[in-house]
């Protein structure tokens, strides 16, 4: 009963912010979120969890339909140049940015690799013997 409870009274929440948002002729997504981010400070409000398989698999999908029936054809293929330059390029752009950015911070990632140590220190003439009990016999201290 609880849960019905909660669920009628979002429902009349979200009808009351959407009418409110045409009579005042405002963006109804951006008046929406400004709701939640208004009752999530409400301490009576508990939290919510999502189970991400059920938003990608249930949730998700119904609203890219409904977005992509709304969309105007006409106004895609004028913002096509855009949206191509946003998707693809950001994507790019950010890839670039981070890698860079870890790059500068940790000069010496990608140089090192642990597997390979044996042929390293072989060229530098200090390479170790390993007996043939494999990495964990080398790894124990000897007396």
């Amino acid at each position: 009963m609880d849960v019905a409870v909660s669920l009628l009274a979002l429902v009349v929440v979200v009808c009351a912010v959407s009418a409110l948002g045409r009579r005042l002729k405002v963006s109804v997504p951006l008046l929406l979120v400004l709701a939640g981010v208004a009752g999530s400070y409400l301490p009576f409000i508990p939290p919510v969890v999502l189970i991400p398989d059920i938003v990608l698999i249930g949730i998700l999908p119904p609203l890219l339909y409904a977005a992509a029936l709304r969309t105007s054809v006409v106004e895609f293929q004028a913002n096509k140049r855009s949206i191509g330059l946003l998707s693809v390029g950001y994507v790019i752009f950010g890839t670039v940015t981070i890698g860079l950015v870890a790059a500068a911070r940790r000069p010496a990632a990608g140089r090192v690799c642990p597997w390979r140590r044996g042929r390293a220190t072989r060229r530098r003439g200090r390479h170790v013997h390993r007996p043939a009990g494999g990495h964990a016999a080398a790894d124990r201290e000897h007396p």
